[in-house]
């Protein structure tokens, strides 16, 4: 009988109308199964009423409880030979109640699993919603939080409770994520925007139920580790194919470059949002590929090989260098493990030689690729391993400069305090002064640095709890890894924890914290390392009042759904505010901006609030005073943004305003020095305050000023006027 995701039972109903039929042809019992009626039957050809009564027969032996045969017992029956007598009816067993009762409870958690694994898995993945900004986070929270609402339903429903096994919630990883949670909802009173913090409030209660649910599922339904790997390898194969479509579609048949300059790889985004995230989803699908290629058998082996070959293809396209490091990471720490204690998950000594040269040709080509010239296009896959470890690349420096800021912006708080949550992209402006030379350059939304990110918004204890839920998971599976029974959980564990080390990886480098995918897969990870070390580590009974549970789930995935919905809607409305504004018609915009206002959420995807859009429509329209008046509630909401302020000062240089337009002016080419037009717009700003002398000063710091014939004339002028000047007084 195949293993698959179907039950033995419907297997067999949907190959086996004949062998029912031939049960009662011939009176075998069927233990319970409905026989077909003849008309019902498959169209087999049947050559003769001898096989029927075989494949009858066959159907009897496959459902007969099994008895153990000892040696003595084929002894006395080789050597009996019972008298000629009417053979009496075999009667059917009797049925174990205890059994029974059991089959009938797990029933329900089959179809759960079937749910939990195919939205999640399948489902998740490649839902997006055209209409919104950010086609795939706000959409993917509302919805995961809607289903987590009806999970709950179904989990703690009367009829599951004789079967569901609450002992694994035991587990420290549960308590230290509420209280990182509980950091989290807390850390608000440190937010100068109160209301960019809910998001991370309800990504963080999403991942703590995500776990919940996986390890409750997992730990009643046995053959996830069976089954979970398949979904995962038709996933992946369903990704790559996304992905190998748009690289010939928009790489291979299309320009070198997009229209913002960037190269025609970027527009390879699977069903996510960028390159970048489409390239961790798939890295964080290789464990469970590996785990089916180890455990499965036939087709399935051979899908997890295709799935696991295609997504190596992919993330190598990609060019995506954390999930590169990530990959390398596990990899070796995992093929260390494999190579000097191989024998607890029966590798063969082979295998494990295999490895061991694996993993000396990967480092002796690493090693290689940097001993080579550096490539002028350091854009190639050559060029991208070379520059992971350049400081002076391009690619690394804003990065950098970026850590160096949040570092400085951690230092000047106290140890126990951060800035709130989600209010980090609101004050990095100021840290970051004289670090870029645009303007845009100082739009960073996040540090690409999870564990900065979490230590800056939520204090040191926030980031300790963080780190405390890896530390926990990896020493769940190092313990199910040297002392478990069970060889294939040994190899999961093993797996996963390479896979942690990888989400780590990327996390370094990137913000998997924010992305709903990837936050589901890592409670994965962790409710397998739970209920894996439950299993070899059994916990005692834990008793808990589940209608406690269940109200709980249902009201914060309940505001998770009302987040989720507000923050999607406002999405939709900027999106037209910003398509009205392109073509002009600010009436429009305004009525869209100002539609998009709610009380969850302040800025858009792109760090502006619908007051700034009113604010430029107003100011488009010629009605200053209410553009500035816009622009102040803008500052309010996001301080020292630097675009806000800018249009602030086109506005009072309209009116000629100079001491307000200094203020502006000074405070944007103090972040950024290197500023040429800003520069000029500031020295004629004290040119018409009559102060020769200071504008004199902002020209010369002008980068290469020396070499703007404009500029170099107009210092002369300015030099000319103060020497009539002091020759008059």
């Amino acid at each position: 009988m195949p293993s698959g995701l179907f039950s033995p039972r419907l297997f067999n109903f949907l190959n086996g109308g004949l062998l029912l039929n031939a049960c009662k042809n011939n009176n075998i019992p069927n233990h319970g199964h409905q026989c077909l009626p003849t008309g019902a039957m498959p169209a087999l050809c049947i050559k003769s009423a001898l096989r029927e009564q075989a494949f009858g027969m066959f159907f009897y032996l496959c459902h007969t409880p099994k008895r153990t045969i000892t040696p003595s017992v084929m002894a006395q029956q080789k050597n009996h030979h019972p008298p000629h007598k009417p053979v009496k009816p075999v009667a059917a067993p009797k049925r174990d109640t205890h059994t029974a009762k059991k089959t009938q409870v797990t029933s329900p958690f089959r179809i759960i699993f079937a749910l939990f694994a195919a939205f999640f898995i399948l489902f998740i993945p490649v839902f997006y919603y055209k209409d919104a900004m950010d086609v795939t986070l706000m959409p993917r929270l509302m919805v995961v939080s809607g289903f987590l609402v009806i999970l709950a339903i179904l989990v703690f429903h009367r009829k599951n409770l004789a079967i569901l096994d609450l002992s694994p919630l035991r587990s420290w990883l549960f308590p230290v994520t509420a209280a990182y949670l509980l950091i989290t909802i807390f850390s608000v009173v440190w937010a100068i925007n109160p209301r960019e913090s809910y998001f991370d409030m309800v990504r963080t209660s999403m991942f703590l139920w995500v776990m919940v649910f996986a390890t409750l599922i997992f730990r009643v339904h046995e053959q996830w580790q069976e089954k979970l790997p398949k979904l995962i390898a038709a996933a992946a194969i369903l990704a790559s194919i996304i992905g190998l479509v748009q690289y010939f579609d928009k790489v291979m048949n299309g320009p070198s470059l997009l229209d913002d300059r960037r190269e025609s790889i970027y527009a390879v985004i699977g069903v996510m949002s960028h390159k970048n995230e489409f390239s961790n989803a798939l890295m964080l699908m290789l464990p469970f590929l590996i785990y089916g290629i180890y455990s499965l058998r036939r087709e399935w082996r051979f899908i997890s090989i295709v799935a696991l070959i295609l997504n190596l293809v992919m993330i190598l396209l990609l060019k995506t260098r954390s999930v590169w490091v990530g990959i390398a990471l596990g990899a070796a720490v995992t093929g260390l493990f494999l190579i000097f204690a191989g024998h607890r998950v029966k590798l063969p000594r082979s295998w494990r030689i295999g490895i061991a040269v694996a993993v000396l040709l990967a480092a002796a080509g690493v090693t290689y690729i940097y001993s080579l010239p550096k490539k002028p296009d350091d854009f190639s896959i050559v060029g991208r391993i070379q520059n992971i470890t350049d400081l002076n690349s391009p690619h690394n420096i804003s990065r950098l400069n970026v850590w160096k800021a949040t570092l400085q912006m951690i230092h000047e708080r106290p140890f126990y305090e951060g800035v709130g949550a989600g209010n980090w992209q609101l004050l990095i402006a100021p840290y970051c002064k004289g670090m870029f030379s645009t303007i845009s350059s100082l739009n960073w939304g996040r540090p690409h640095n999870d564990f900065l990110w979490v230590w800056a918004e939520k204090g040191l204890f926030g980031l300790i709890l963080y780190l405390a839920m890896f530390i926990l998971g990896f020493y769940y599976l190092f313990r199910v890894f040297f002392f478990s029974p069970h060889t294939r959980d040994r190899m999961l564990a093993l797996l996963i924890a390479g896979g942690i080390l990888g989400y780590l990886s990327i996390s370094f480098f990137s913000f998997p914290y924010e992305r709903v995918n990837h936050t589901v897969y890592l409670a994965l990870y962790l409710a397998a390392a739970i209920v894996l070390h439950h299993k070899a580590f059994p916990r005692k009974p834990l008793k808990t009042n589940t209608k406690l549970l269940l109200a709980a789930a249902i009201v914060m995935n309940g505001f998770g759904i009302i987040y989720g919905y507000q923050s999607v809607k406002m999405e939709v409305n900027m999106k037209r505010t910003i398509q009205a504004e392109k073509q002009n018609r600010f009436e429009e915009a305004i009525h869209y901006a100002q539609k998009s206002m709610n009380p969850f959420r302040s800025l858009n995807p792109m760090a502006y609030p619908p007051e700034y859009y009113v604010a430029k429509s107003d100011a488009a329209l010629g009605r200053d005073e209410q553009a500035l008046e816009g622009f102040r509630k803008t500052l309010e909401l996001f301080p020292g943004n630097v675009w806000t302020i800018s249009r602030m000062g086109l506005i009072y240089s309209k009116h000629q305003q100079y001491d307000s337009l200094i203020s502006c002016l000074t405070y944007i080419t103090d972040l950024v020095p290197a500023l040429k037009q800003e520069r000029k717009a500031l020295a004629s700003a004290w040119f018409q305050k009559g102060e020769y002398q200071k504008a004199i000063d902002e020209l010369k710091k002008i980068p290469n000023y020396k070499k703007d014939k404009e500029v170099v004339r107009n210092m002369k002028y300015l030099e000319d006027l103060m020497a009539k000047e002091a020759v008059g007084r």
